[in-house]
């Protein structure tokens, strides 16, 4: 108990949230739409800075017509693992606008719709590097405890689109 009142004395203290994503996805050949679950671990170095690491699965179904011009539904599932940074703009207040940044991996398991169970071979894994940027506002309801929500924007490849996020930190 001592080390924590050091920590939370000297301006450092842990940090942690859970984030709910809704995804939309859209591209010339498609549309989609899903849901997505993440927690973030790191440390507050102040008022106004986050160095976190973060972990979530996301579930997105989209459909459209291919390349060939065959229609297509397809279920995809990505896990990512990432760094993330988190300015809050203003100190002290009970409403400010956040700024996230994350960026790292992202595994990502394509399931056709039209052959599920035929065949345990009929799904496509991707994986590869992602990045995105977080804006939104952030409300302290509590010393520790804050409501976050904003659009986020980025690349997951080979997902296009945007996803509304909505979080809570302890």
């Amino acid at each position: 108990f001592a080390v924590a009142q050091d920590r939370e004395s000297s301006g450092h203290r842990y940090y942690h949230a859970v984030e709910v994503n809704g995804l939309f996805e859209f591209s010339n050949i498609g549309i989609g739409g899903g849901a997505g679950i993440h927690e973030i671990h790191g440390c507050q170095f102040n008022p106004h800075w986050v160095l976190a690491m973060g972990v979530g699965f996301d579930y997105l179904y989209h459909k459209g017509v291919n390349y060939f011009g065959e229609p297509f539904k397809e279920d995809d599932f990505a896990f990512k693992l990432y760094a993330n940074v988190r300015y809050f703009i203003l100190k002290e207040r009970k409403w400010t606008p956040l700024i996230m940044l994350s960026t790292g991996y992202f595994g990502i398991y394509e399931q056709s719709v039209r052959f599920r169970g035929l065949s345990p071979n009929n799904g496509i894994w991707e994986h590869g590097f992602m990045a995105n940027l977080f804006l939104g506002a952030n409300y302290r309801f509590h010393t520790h405890r804050n409501l976050y929500f904003g659009i986020v924007g980025g690349f997951d490849m080979p997902l296009s689109g945007f996803s509304i996020k909505i979080g809570m930190s302890f």
